[in-house]
Formats: C-alpha cells, sequence, structure tokens
C-alpha cells in the first residue's frame, strides 16, 4: 500500500501501480466560469474504459445519471467537459472496468 488511499487489489484493476502514491485513479474538477463548463480530467490506462456519472445531490440511492459511457483509455489525460443546465450543484463520480 502507497497511502494513496486505493488498495493494492483496487491498482491491479485500475491499471496504477500500487507502489507508487502519485499513480492513483481521481477525478478532479475544474470550473471554467468564462464557458459556464465544468472540465472534468483523469489520468487513464489503456486497456480500461470508463463512464462519467453525474448526480445533483450527494449519497442519495439512485441518483447518479450517465453522463458519458463507454470512454476508452488512451493512456494518458483525459478530458470531458460538462455544461450543467443552469446554475445548478452538481456531483461526479468516474467509473472503470477492465477490457
Amino acid at each position: 500500500a502507497d497511502g494513496d488511499g486505493m488498495s493494492d487489489a483496487a491498482e491491479v484493476v485500475a491499471g496504477t501501480n500500487p507502489t507508487d502514491a502519485e499513480s492513483v485513479l481521481k477525478l478532479s474538477a475544474t470550473l471554467l466560469p468564462l464557458e459556464y463548463r465544468v472540465a472534468l480530467r483523469w489520468l487513464s490506462v489503456t486497456g480500461r474504459t470508463y463512464t462519467l456519472d453525474y448526480g445533483d445531490s450527494f449519497g442519495t440511492t439512485g441518483s447518479w445519471h450517465p453522463l458519458m459511457p463507454n470512454l476508452p483509455g488512451v493512456g494518458e489525460m483525459m478530458e470531458y467537459r460538462d455544461v450543467p443546465a443552469g446554475p445548478t450543484q452538481r456531483y461526479y463520480r468516474l467509473g472503470m472496468r477492465r477490457d
């Protein structure tokens, strides 16, 4: 365990290095106010497929909605720009599966 919050088994599935704390599957969100968008970024791994979901509330069962399904990993940083409808608060989550 490298202290990044993921178990070694989860890192193997994600394709990240379980001995490197900088190698971790995480989603970052940056507000782009001039574009009225949110830039979602993550470091992808080839051989993995990613999904992005959003929710208008946090922790409520059934509150997640698909944003972008089936994004194949390319082995580098990936980005998706979401345009939320109106001035709303959104939560995002990143899913991944091994191909």
